[in-house]
């Protein structure tokens, strides 16, 4: 791959990045995790895959649910750098989603990490991740680099995630949130409303850049 391509800086670099991944082998471990345990389409599993293996930071994620994209990061940092330090922040409770219902997510996530092989590679955090013990924790965690990838996957408010992490933030942090566009009978028009609120007015406020909207609806690009 041209080195250029390990930190895209712009959408047609970006969106490259899905057929490169696409003619590899390890596709097809993009496509078993969406199987199995994510409801994130291989596509942008791939891009977590790429993000984390070339972070030039810490990695933070919002909303885990039962770990496929927590899996696809980690399988980055260990095929890529294995360098990278994942802080993965996860509430907990329960879904009935059809296909990866879960009657204790915390349970469930703890337990695909290690039978995926990677539970090493990053640190789960119990809670909500505005809690101002959690934020202090990940901001004493990663102080000194600062974030090279900001996951969210959460409730949808998302400028309360940027506000809280803040100034782990800097120009050239990649930014993935999920629930951009959603449709289907597991849509969630009031997580797509604000996400998308938020970050078409961060990008109009000149502190973001889009980099595309990948898969089902995941937006992806970087702080400016």
């Amino acid at each position: 791959m041209p080195e250029i391509l390990a930190h895209p800086t712009n959408a047609a670099e970006t969106s490259f990045l899905i057929p490169y991944y696409r003619s590899l082998p390890v596709y097809a471990d993009f496509v078993e995790i969406n199987q199995k345990v994510s409801m994130l389409h291989p596509d942008v599993l791939a891009l977590l895959y790429h993000l984390a293996g070339n972070s030039l930071g810490g990695i933070l994620e919002i909303g885990p649910y039962i770990g496929g994209s927590t899996i696809a990061m980690s399988k980055g940092i260990r095929n890529l750098s294995k360098s990278g330090r994942i802080l993965s922040i996860e509430k907990g409770g329960s879904s009935d989603h059809p296909q990866h219902g879960s009657l204790d997510i915390v349970a469930d996530l703890h337990r695909n990490l290690e039978q995926w092989g990677v539970d090493q590679n990053a640190k789960v955090i119990v809670g909500e991740s505005r809690d101002l013990t959690i934020i202090d924790q990940v901001i004493n965690n990663f102080s000194s680099e600062g974030l090279g990838l900001f996951f969210i996957d959460a409730d949808g408010l998302v400028d309360h995630d940027f506000a809280a992490y803040n100034e782990l933030l800097h120009a050239g942090t990649y930014i993935v949130v999920d629930d951009y566009f959603t449709s289907g009978p597991w849509a969630a028009p009031e997580k797509v409303l604000t996400t998308k609120q938020v970050l078409d007015g961060m990008e109009s406020d000149g502190k973001l850049e889009c980099f595309g909207v990948y898969g089902w609806g995941t937006w992806v690009g970087r702080m400016k």
